[in-house]
């Protein structure tokens, strides 16, 4: 839709890992699917995107703060602690440490490797990002 959408704006626009991120195994490892633009064109498909409602606000994915709600029991996953909304998704990242130790040890005891990710939630009416920490 964003390749669409800058290309009836004028935008030349590339896709890459496109491909790839159809694959479920592999969408996480390429980042998903990468937007490329003209050197020249990038400050104008920012504020195209912003003005389509495409992208909101101006910090970057990777500078967003992630809460962290200390529990003592088992709480209700469902819905966002800060707004109590329901419109809420669970993402699973990578962690490199664990992912690196299960590689070796997954390796050397057994041949396999397994998946190592770290789990956060993110609500889609108040934008915040969090996750669940046993004190």
């Amino acid at each position: 839709m964003v390749k669409a959408y800058l290309e009836s704006c004028g935008i030349i626009t590339n896709l890459k890992d496109e491909m790839a991120a159809q694959l479920q195994e592999l969408a996480n490892a390429v980042g998903g699917v990468k937007v490329l633009v003209k050197e020249s064109d990038y400050e104008e498909s920012i504020q195209l995107l912003k003005d389509g409602g495409y992208l909101t606000g101006d910090k970057p994915e990777k500078d967003k703060k992630i809460d962290v709600i200390l529990v003592d029991k088992i709480v209700d996953t469902k819905t966002c602690p800060f707004c109590s909304s329901d419109n809420i998704a669970r993402q699973k990242k990578p962690n490199i440490f664990s992912f690196t130790i299960s590689i070796l040890l997954g390796l050397l005891i057994t041949g396999a490797v397994f998946p190592a990710y770290r789990s956060t939630y993110k609500c889609f009416d108040c934008e915040k990002e969090w996750k669940y920490k046993r004190n």
